[in-house]
């Protein structure tokens, strides 16, 4: 995989030299680089791997997200101070708002919130949980953040603090689809979680356990757009070029249309669904029946 990493870099620095001699620079190297990725993620495909939960867990230790003009894992930012998580934290609010477009869902999300009068909420597959920060900042509910990385909860578990937030997180440490959790919520939300695995079914049937009834469940699946964006021909193809590169390979990804979704979400209504970031993100408000 370095290696792979090291001849992107090479080649990428190659084109950027020849582009200054031609008039469209960055539509030559956004072709040439989604080919570079194609053929990269071709040769990581020669040997074909199941999905399990431990190459999950594994693969987004590790897999960098987007934090101000940076990326970067919780495993780096768990040693950083407060002051700096903070800092860096609300700079990746404020950029992911800017361009992909959060403050569009965060806004529909909010009114919900308000709407539905939601008191407690839980962050399934939160990250780095800037969302929950937001939520928890700008609606004064309680958080309840949950992941399957541990570095992850350990880094929110410091947001109370940093923020003067109601928020407490909870490490999953076993297969999701079997998990308890402590309490029921008046909604669950789940932003670019769920098209990560092919058991999305059964981790919401699970999760429909401990949400009241009639609360809401809101989520952001890939859609096809996004698939047809990274040029990938199977899922597979689609796992490793839809994510960041990390030291092991991304094992899972889908994307999903209104009918596929409602798929997955038996025992439940749909009452909204829109999309941000030029369409390759679908984002979905169900509710409890």
């Amino acid at each position: 995989m370095k290696l792979f990493s090291k001849i992107k870099i090479y080649i990428e620095d190659r084109i950027l030299f020849y582009c200054k001699f031609v008039r469209n620079p960055r539509i030559i190297l956004s072709r040439v680089l989604k080919r570079i990725n194609r053929r990269i993620a071709l040769r990581l495909l020669i040997e074909k791997k199941s999905y399990s939960l431990d190459k999950a867990r594994k693969y987004w230790k590790y897999a960098p997200s987007s934090i101000g003009r940076v990326k970067t894992s919780s495993k780096k930012l768990i040693y950083l101070s407060d002051v700096d998580i903070k800092r860096l934290v609300e700079k990746s609010i404020q950029r992911r708002n800017t361009l992909q477009g959060a403050n569009i869902y965060r806004n529909n999300v909010s009114s919900w919130i308000k709407r539905e009068k939601i008191k407690n909420l839980l962050d399934f597959g939160c990250g780095l949980g800037q969302d929950g920060v937001y939520f928890a900042k700008n609606l004064g509910i309680n958080v309840t953040f949950a992941d399957i990385v541990m570095s992850n909860i350990k880094l929110v578990s410091r947001y109370p603090k940093i923020w003067g937030i109601e928020t407490n997180g909870i490490y999953i440490n076993c297969d999701p689809k079997e998990f308890q959790f402590p309490e029921v919520y008046d909604a669950i939300f789940s932003n670019g979680v769920l098209h990560h695995t092919p058991e999305a079914k059964g981790i919401i049937l699970n999760l429909k356990r401990f949400l009241k009834l009639h609360g809401l469940f809101i989520c952001m699946l890939y859609t096809r757009k996004q698939f047809k964006e990274t040029e990938a021909r199977t899922l597979q193809e689609f796992a490793i070029l839809s994510e960041s590169v990390a030291p092991i390979v991304n094992p899972y990804s889908d994307f999903y249309n209104v009918e596929k979704a409602k798929g997955i979400f038996e025992g439940f209504e749909l009452l909204e669904t829109f999309q941000t970031y030029k369409g390759k993100f679908g984002w979905y408000v169900f509710r409890r029946k």
